[in-house]
């Protein structure tokens, strides 16, 4: 096992000495190549420090993350605009992070807890205008035809799976929730309607 440390180690310090000298940091996509491999740097030294205690389980998933930066770098070097392919994976991204937020907002005020109605307000408009070209129609799983869907990856290619995103508020209470095909909501209310999507 101490050789395989070891290697990872070094693969880690030799991330890191790559980043230091980096030639035209400056550049948008030499700067977010710089810290996708810090990402992924930093990820194996978080591997490292799992196997070492012990932890290879919870190990697995960080290499998994290891193994998409790979995959996602690969597919954005063959495409025919680098700039932006890199664009759409970043905006993607955001997207990610606004339907995360999204979430975990509907999950606090279902929870009874105050949330920003302003902020949420705004999330959710960004959601419906600034990811328009992440949506997709389709019939697949027992969607409803025409209802917007988000794609499930930032690669434009048609996919088979779908998730159905919209807000959803209660007519008799007013709570309010993000609401995925995929991700079904655990508690309703006989009055829930579909406000958004």
């Amino acid at each position: 096992m101490r050789p395989l440390l070891k290697l990872i180690s070094d693969v880690a310090i030799g991330a890191e000495k790559s980043i230091l000298a980096t030639p035209h940091p400056e550049d948008p996509i030499v700067r977010f190549d710089v810290e996708i491999l810090m990402r992924g740097a930093n990820s194996v030294k978080a591997v490292r420090a799992l196997l070492e205690k012990g932890f290879w389980e919870h190990a697995v998933g960080v290499v998994r993350q290891v193994f998409e930066l790979l995959v996602n770098m690969e597919y954005l070097a063959k495409q025919e605009s680098r700039e932006d392919a890199t664009m759409l994976f970043a905006r993607f991204g955001l997207l990610q992070m606004i339907l995360a937020r999204l979430r975990r907002m509907s999950y606090e005020e279902d929870k009874g807890r105050p949330i920003d109605d302003k902020l949420f307000a705004e999330l959710e408009r960004h959601l419906q205008n600034d990811f328009v070209d992440f949506r997709a129609k389709s019939q697949l799983n027992g969607c409803r035809a025409g209802a917007a869907r988000q794609r499930p990856s930032w690669r434009m290619r048609p996919r088979i799976r779908c998730a159905l995103t919209t807000t959803t508020s209660c007519v008799g209470c007013g709570r309010r929730r993000l609401t995925r095909l995929l991700v079904p909501s655990s508690r309703t209310c006989s009055g829930m309607t579909r406000t958004g999507g």
